[in-house]
């Protein structure tokens, strides 16, 4: 193999790997920053906006499946908004 056919392969797996460490590095290094930091804070508008760049999957999922959804399908917490379903026999 020539020295050509390597160097596409090679730079991949480099920017592969700095990719990796670069999501995973940002969010830890941020974390151990603002975490202790976040005691210290008084104002929950400040806590909040900082807590952000670390939650925003957990935000997006809570906006996409609300807490309560689970309890309504399973008609746990119905409040008496759905009629049961009866199966024809």
């Amino acid at each position: 193999m020539n020295q050509s056919s390597r160097e596409p392969t090679t730079r991949l797996l480099t920017q592969l790997v700095l990719s990796l460490l670069r999501d995973v590095l940002i969010p830890f290094v941020y974390t151990f920053i603002v975490g202790p930091l976040s005691t210290c804070i008084q104002s929950r508008e400040v806590n909040q906006l900082l807590s952000y760049p670390i939650r925003w999957p957990i935000i997006i999922l809570q906006n996409l499946i609300p807490l309560r959804a689970s309890r309504v399908i399973d008609g746990t917490d119905c409040d008496g908004c759905c009629r049961p379903v009866h199966s024809r026999a």
